[in-house]
C-alpha cells in the first residue's frame, strides 16, 4: 500500500491525464499495477487482482488501436457469446436466421433469440467496445452518457427486434409475453441495468440514439413489451456464470428474471449486481469452469512460467498457480 501511494503521481502521469485520489482503490486502476518490486522479486500482492489483470491484458494491449481493435473481435466476441447460448435448451435463433425470417436485411435486430416459454422471449446483444477505465469509474454524466452510447444502441435494438417478433407468425410469439434482454460487453462496467442507467442520466437517455428515419422513435408499445426493468447488461464473465448456471439446472431463468425485474422495480436498490443475485441470492455457492477458458488459462499459466521464472522469480503468497 504504501509502496502504491508514494508512486501515485509517477503512475497517474505516465497513464494520462491527472485523474482523481479516489481512483487509487478502484479496481480498473489497480489492475495495472498487479506487482509490488521487493528487492529481486516480483510480489502478487493480490492473488484476485492478478488473475484479472492477466484477463485484461490483451485488451489493454489491443485497446490502443482503438476501432480496428473492437471491429475485427466484435465477431469473435459475438461467435463466443452464441457458442455460449448453445449450451441452454431453448431454441436459439441468431441474427442469420432471424433475417431470413424477416426477410428484409434492414430491420433492426439483435444477435440472438430464444423463447424461454410463452411467458417470455430472450433477446441478446453483444457490444464490444473500448469501455476504458475511467469510464468504469466516472460519475461525470456527460462523460458516461456518451461514452456509452453503443450499449444505448443495444436497447433501443432490443426495443425494434420486440416489435417485429411480434408482428412476424414465423416467431411464434404469445401476444402475452414479455421481452427481455441482456446486452453483453467485454468488460465490467459500473451499471447492471437500464434502470439503473436512467437514474445517472437525463431523462431522454433513450430517445434519438439513431439517426431520424434510421430506426424510428420509441413508443409506449415498446415498453410494454419490454419495461426498462427487464433490460440487464451483464459483462462476459457474469453471462457466462449465467449461462452455465442455467444450463446446470442450478439457476431457474424464469425465477432469475421475474427476481431481477421486481429489483430493477425497487428505487432502493440503486445497483444491480448480477454476479451477486446468481451466486448470492439464488445461493449457488460454487462458480462454474468453462472448459474452453480453462484450458486456455492453463497453457497461458505454463507459458507465463517460461517466460518470466527463469528471468525474474514471481512469487504470491501461496506460488505463481494459486494466484
Amino acid at each position: 500500500r504504501d509502496l502504491l501511494r508514494n508512486e501515485s503521481e509517477e503512475r497517474i502521469a505516465n497513464f494520462g491525464k491527472e485523474r482523481s485520489p479516489v481512483e487509487f482503490v478502484e479496481t480498473p486502476w489497480l489492475m495495472q499495477y498487479p506487482f509490488l518490486k521487493k528487492e529481486d522479486y516480483l510480489f502478487a500482492w493480490h492473488p484476485s487482482l492478478y488473475a484479472m489483470s492477466l484477463e485484461e491484458t490483451v485488451h489493454k494491449r489491443l485497446s490502443k488501436y482503438g476501432q480496428r481493435y473492437t471491429q475485427l473481435f466484435s465477431e469473435v466476441f459475438e461467435d463466443y457469446v452464441l457458442s455460449l447460448l448453445k449450451q441452454l435448451e431453448y431454441e436459439l435463433i441468431d441474427e442469420k436466421e432471424y433475417k431470413k425470417k424477416v426477410q428484409d436485411k434492414s430491420v433492426p435486430a439483435v444477435d440472438a433469440f430464444l423463447k424461454v416459454n410463452d411467458e417470455i422471449n430472450l433477446l441478446i446483444e453483444c457490444k464490444m467496445s473500448l469501455f476504458q477505465d475511467e469510464i468504469l469509474v466516472s460519475d461525470d454524466e456527460k462523460t458516461v452518457y456518451y461514452k456509452f452510447n453503443n450499449v444505448r444502441k443495444a436497447f433501443v435494438q432490443g426495443w425494434k427486434a420486440g416489435e417485429i417478433i411480434r408482428k412476424n407468425q414465423q416467431f411464434h410469439i404469445s401476444k402475452n409475453s414479455v421481452d427481455f434482454l441482456i446486452v453483453v460487453v467485454n468488460r465490467r462496467l459500473n451499471c447492471g441495468s437500464a434502470a439503473h442507467f436512467r437514474t445517472i442520466m437525463p431523462d431522454n437517455i433513450f430517445q434519438n440514439i439513431y439517426p431520424k428515419n434510421s430506426i424510428g422513435q420509441l413508443h409506449d408499445t415498446h415498453l410494454s413489451n419490454m419495461p426498462i426493468e427487464n433490460i440487464l447488461i451483464m459483462s462476459i464473465d457474469v453471462f457466462e456464470q449465467f449461462v452455465l448456471a442455467v444450463s446446470n439446472k442450478k439457476l431457474n431463468i424464469i425465477e432469475f428474471f421475474n427476481k431481477v425485474a421486481e429489483m430493477n422495480s425497487n428505487p432502493n436498490i440503486p445497483y444491480l449486481n448480477l454476479d451477486e443475485v446468481i451466486f448470492k441470492d439464488f445461493g449457488i455457492k460454487k462458480r462454474f469452469e468453462v472448459e474452453l477458458l480453462t484450458q486456455e488459462r492453463n497453457k497461458i499459466l505454463e507459458y507465463g512460467k517460461e517466460l518470466l521464472l527463469p528471468k525474474n522469480k514471481i512469487c504470491s503468497k501461496d506460488g505463481l498457480n494459486s494466484a
